[in-house]
């Protein structure tokens, strides 16, 4: 399942509005709980949270209130670690019986989830978490959650206070998937760790509604008998307890020894005909299996009686004929080579050896599903995924690349194009692209080329800056996530981008760098530009997924840059790959924000769509050539320039020593000698030095000759800093001899 898949899930099923960052320590108790230390997220949580819980080890630790008093999931934390698996087994058998769906907890204890369709009160929630917490003779001191009613609005900030949380599973999945708080089930009498896609079925199949909690309105819980027996049955039929203990031959040596018959009105030849078949395709039967006996033993003129009862059982049971269901497995069933892992065509998603194994395991008595798929001459296998919008085809996922067969990850977005009013959109446009409309237009054929030609990589990326926060970069980026597809656009961090698997490459037209900024050392941050620039323009990249070999990846992903710093990548003024805009427009009245986003939540998206596949792109517009140059990337180049530089400009700007006016030459030992002394420099080195003179529009002239009084000769690397254009051809010997003058270094010098 990918990143965003899961994510997604996640936030369906456990939503919330408030929660807590959970940080691993080393410390682990003598019980065996690890410790974590939980911090508040001060922002209210979005489906970028949920990413970092499955992509970093830092978990979430979500409150399950929502507005106040109400919640739409709560669970029973049974903290009992090194619990014996025959107690786990009981425990999870029953807890889902009570719709309650099971998970390890970060330390091998059990959480039991329970999920609602709709928004219930809190206290309704833990009402029924009570009731099922007694039923399953768990400790009285079982914590519940949600551990509160509701929450009060804090005194001071007029924000909702937080109620207690606890973490969700599949904390690191994406990082070490075979190591995370995952999803239970018991199978074959043994405890089963699930992956996600059959956890978040299981959570499907348990999701109670609105009603099925009336009962725990009120504090004073009836508890109603799970296993009251039906009393109300003829003895011998179907529903008769007895009889539905029987197995199948024991049905078929009954019906024989008593000489049953469809003619025998007496009997309940017709109830047990139905108990048996029934029986027969639960315990996953073939149809030969199921009907041979029936036509030896009982009668075989009824055949096509028997074969109408199997027919009805097996659609009601929604079970296949195995021996069909076997042919639809090898169909549906494809190895991942690079990868090993299989990905199963009838779910649309990615699973390990394991999971295929439990979910065919009925299919297959002999041997393991993959353990035939192997064996099969009709097997399908891959080199990996690819993400080819240029190949995608509706009924097959399978493509091939140079005579190899990869799958396509490729999903076009179903939102339909319809022409519409847009002016929100405009609006917000106008607002952040002030100025000369060229920058408003470029952003639109850049997206527009993105959308009208999927598949096709633009050799630059847009780098949008706002000096002030939350100003609208945020909406416009809901807009175009909804325009591409929510499994085509994604947003992360720096982090995420420079990571090694660089899994984003392989399942995304667009990706947004979300909240850049400047990071560490000067020549980290430089490090970052360089490592985008290759991500930006190749077609081909290099990615490491955790203990796998480095491959090459082919990615057709275009690229958006968002932040409030100026300096978020240190950007040279001759840069060609990327497209700077900077605004300083402050954040709108919020009403039109609120106006916005419900104009978003009623289909807006879909207007915005029809207008980028309908836009006329100019013809001068070139997605393969360089980034058009704009005045802002010259300001994001000396926001971001090396400290030395920064202060090398502005005593050069401020005429300060020793850089007055009358300094026509400057030598660079002597300049980095001088700083040193006046502990203005750090770890510079003589390089930085030279680059600072050169980008402040200085010339190298090398070395000359040069006599100081009282010292001997020397020959310093010279830079002509002032009458460039007029002296810059001149011989450079005859440049030091009339112009050079050495920095006195042990005065102390002022401005004036």
């Amino acid at each position: 399942m990918r990143t965003e898949d899961l994510a997604n899930k996640l936030e369906y099923f456990f939503p919330c509005e408030k929660g807590y960052s959970a940080n691993p320590t080393n410390e682990v108790k003598p019980s065996g709980k690890r410790v974590f230390t939980y911090y508040a997220i001060p922002h209210s949580i979005s489906n970028q949270t949920y990413r970092n819980h499955i992509n970093t080890v830092v978990g979430l630790t979500p409150s399950p209130l929502i507005e106040n008093d109400k919640c739409c999931w709560g669970a029973l934390d049974i903290d009992t670690y090194g619990m014996e698996i025959k107690k786990q087994i009981e425990i999870i058998n029953i807890a889902k019986e009570l719709n309650l769906t099971p998970a390890y907890s970060k330390s091998k204890g059990l959480h039991l989830y329970c999920t609602s369709k709709d928004k219930i009160l809190a206290r309704v929630m833990r009402n029924y978490l009570t009731y099922c917490r007694d039923w399953l003779g768990l400790d009285p001191a079982t914590e519940i959650f949600p551990k509160q009613d509701n929450v009060s609005p804090k005194t001071d900030t007029k924000e909702k206070g937080y109620g207690n949380g606890i973490t969700l599973p599949y904390r690191a999945f994406a990082i070490k998937p075979d190591d995370v708080a995952c999803g239970l089930d018991v199978h074959d009498g043994k405890v089963k760790l699930l992956q996600p896609h059959f956890f978040f079925k299981m959570l499907e199949e348990k999701e109670m509604h609105e009603d099925n909690f009336k009962a725990y309105f009120d504090k004073k819980i009836e508890e109603p008998d799970l296993y009251e027996e039906n009393k109300n049955f003829a003895t011998g039929s179907m529903q008769d307890p007895e009889i539905q203990k029987l197995t199948g031959k024991e049905i078929l040596d009954k019906i024989v020894k008593e000489k049953m018959s469809l003619d025998d009105d007496e009997s309940f030849f017709d109830d047990l005909i139905t108990l048996y078949i029934g029986k027969g395709v639960g315990n996953f039967g073939t149809d030969e299996e199921i009907i041979n006996p029936l036509l030896k033993r009982i009668d075989p003129k009824e055949a096509e009686y028997f074969r109408s009862k199997l027919t009805k059982a097996r659609s009601s049971l929604n079970i296949d004929d195995p021996t069909i269901a076997r042919i639809k497995f090898m169909r549906n069933v494809v190895y991942i080579k690079q990868v090993n892992k299989y990905f199963d065509l009838s779910t649309n998603d990615e699973y390990g050896k394991d999971a295929i194994d439990f979910e065919y395991s009925r299919l297959f008595k002999k041997e393991n599903p993959t353990t035939h798929l192997k064996k099969s001459p009709k097997r399908l296998s891959v080199e990996n995924w690819v993400y080819d919008p240029t190949q995608y085809r509706k009924d097959n996922t399978m493509i091939k690349i140079n005579e190899l067969n990869y799958l396509n990850s490729y999903q076009p977005n179903n939102l339909p194009a319809i022409e519409g009013d847009i002016s929100k959109w405009d609006g917000l446009l106008n607002h952040v692209f002030m100025g000369p409309s060229k920058y408003k237009d470029h952003f639109l054929n850049f997206h527009a080329f993105n959308l009208q030609n999927p598949g096709v990589k633009q050799r630059h990326g847009l780098v949008i800056i706002s000096t002030e926060y939350q100003f609208g970069k945020g909406s416009l980026w809901r807009a175009l996530q909804e325009c591409y597809g929510i499994n085509n656009a994604i947003a992360i961090d720096i982090k995420q981008a420079l990571d090694k698997s660089k899994g984003y490459l392989c399942n995304s037209s667009l990706v947004l760098v979300d909240e850049m900024a400047s990071s560490g050392k000067w020549e980290e941050s430089q490090n970052v530009l360089n490592d985008m620039k290759r991500i930006i323009t190749e077609k081909e990249v290099s990615s490491r997924a955790l203990y796998n070999d480095y491959k090459i990846v082919k990615t057709c992903t275009n690229y958006m840059f968002f932040s409030n710093k100026k300096d978020a990548l240190k950007l040279p003024k001759n840069e060609v790959r990327y497209w700077v805009y900077i605004s300083s427009r402050p954040r709108l009245p919020q009403q039109y924000y609120t106006d916005y986003h419900k104009w978003l939540d009623n289909g807006g998206s879909k207007h915005i769509l029809y207008d980028l596949l309908h836009r006329k792109i100019p013809e001068d517009y070139d997605p393969y050539g360089i980034a058009p140059k704009t005045p802002f990337l010259d300001s994001m180049s000396e926001a971001g320039e090396h400290p030395v530089t920064q202060i090398i400009r502005q005593m050069f700007d401020e005429c300060e020593f020793p850089f007055r006016e009358d300094r026509i030459l400057i030598g660079s030992t002597e300049l980095k000698q001088y700083l040193s002394e006046k502990k203005m420099l750090s770890n510079a080195r003589i390089n930085d030095i030279s680059n600072s003179l050169e980008l402040i529009g200085g010339k190298c002239i090398g070395q000359c000759r040069v006599e100081i009084r009282n010292t001997q000769p020397s020959k310093p690397t010279l830079y002509l800093i002032r009458r460039v254009a007029e002296l810059g051809h001149n011989n450079p010997q005859s440049l030091a001899d009339e112009f050079y003058k050495p920095i006195e270094l042990k005065q102390d010098h002022t401005i004036f």
